[in-house]
């Protein structure tokens, strides 16, 4: 597959460009940003190959035919316009995340996309081989219990905002930590719940903004179903220090990560992850006897993962049904997103986190939050689509395998 990078804004564009490099299936064929000048000397500090076309404009790339998909890693706000370009062009994409700065964008460019190019978010750590195992040990019920609550609570302290104009960066990354981290965050609840997975409601506990309302700390819960039993629980910072913790809570186990975003070893060693398969108050409740497995997994590159991931849909092309359950994926990750940072402003209403959820909450919603008993199986619509399950296959499949 033949790829150019779009917009140099991203630091994530340089992993882009070296797992290129390491790809056997990925070839970088070009670059393009604001400047002939600012592209050459991007080149020339990341090391590519003087082969590589530099393009003195985003436009210029999306105009070469030779280019079959483009990484777009321009700022959040400008995102939206130069997918829907690459769409209109016929490129298939690799977006940063946040993908829109809200949904109405987001399905917008759900629409474009959908039958016509591939889109895959570039969110590196769904594809590497522990997401995978860890997915398989919550998908086994009869063992792990039936998944009731996820927590994920990830930061780092962003000092570069200390000196950064407000302003700016209101207008270039309007969801602050929202948009950055709390999209991992808001995607581990895709994947901990399940197949048929979707975000119903969300609620902010907490947000601070800075001046110009860019969100710096957001904690807040995200319902996956009406009667708001199945609930991931966030915190996401760039006001903390670096952490990238995850609990997933069965009736039987529990999961734990302490680096799930990045494996803390890196791609050369193992990246391991625990799970509390027995755990019981002793001795007169002052003693806890727990048995915890430490589970490994073998090394894996997750950008070079991810970009061959991208490559292979890209193949398979946009008729295939995976190209709808990545696209689908991304733009349920949005919506958990969005909801958040609506809730935030709200002042922390309990608000529709799903573009097929109602639009407003009911005050059944609300009293089914603390009392109601009310079925926990979620509801599958006569009419909708069939699920796609394709955990147990490779590592081009999404791990929490559904389309909807």
């Amino acid at each position: 597959m033949r790829l150019a990078i779009v917009g140099l804004t991203s630091p994530h564009g340089r992993g882009v460009a070296d797992a290129a490099k390491r790809s056997e299936i990925v070839e970088l064929v070009g670059v393009g940003g604001s400047s002939e000048e600012a592209v050459s000397r991007w080149c020339e500090e990341e090391g590519i190959d003087a082969k590589v076309k530099r393009y003195a404009s985003c436009n210029a790339v999306l105009e070469d035919e030779n280019v079959e998909a483009v990484y777009i890693g321009v700022a959040s706000a400008a995102r939206f316009a130069w997918c829907l370009a690459a769409c209109s062009a016929g490129k298939h994409i690799l977006v940063e995340k946040p993908i829109a700065v809200d949904m109405s964008q987001a399905l917008s460019l759900r629409n474009a996309a959908l039958g016509r190019v591939a889109l895959m978010d570039a969110t590196p750590f769904v594809h590497h081989a522990r997401t995978r195992t860890m997915v398989a040990e919550l998908r086994d019920e009869r063992t792990f219990g039936r998944v009731e609550r996820a927590s994920v609570r990830i930061s780092f302290h962003a000092a570069f905002l200390e000196n950064a104009v407000d302003r700016a960066a209101a207008d270039d990354e309007p969801l602050g930590c929202v948009g950055d981290v709390g999209w991992f965050a808001a995607r581990w609840g895709l994947l901990a719940f399940g197949p048929d997975a979707v975000p119903r409601f969300a609620r902010a506990a907490h947000a601070r903004f800075t001046d110009s309302g860019v969100p710096l700390d957001l904690s807040g819960l995200v319902f996956f179903d009406d009667a708001m039993t199945e609930v991931l629980d966030l915190h996401c910072s760039f006001a903390c220090a670096f952490r990238q913790d995850l609990e997933v809570c069965g009736a039987r186990k529990r999961l734990r990560c302490d680096d799930f975003q990045i494996p803390v070893n890196g791609s050369k060693c193992n990246a391991t992850f625990d799970l509390v398969t027995f755990s019981e108050i002793g001795d007169l409740d002052e003693v806890v006897v727990q048995a915890t497995q430490t589970i490994p997994v073998d090394p894996d590159c997750q950008r070079l993962a991810m970009l061959d991931a991208f490559a292979n849909l890209c193949r398979a092309g946009p008729a295939d049904p995976k190209a709808k359950i990545w696209l689908d994926a991304a733009v349920q990750t949005q919506a958990i997103v969005s909801a958040l940072l609506e809730s935030a402003r709200q002042g922390g209403k309990i608000v529709a986190a799903s573009p097929r959820a109602p639009t407003t909450t009911t005050t059944n919603h609300i009293t089914s939050f603390t009392t109601t008993a009310t079925s926990r199986k979620r509801p599958r619509s006569a009419s909708a689509e069939p699920r796609l399950d394709l955990l147990a296959t490779t590592a081009t499949t999404p791990p929490w395998g559904t389309d909807s």
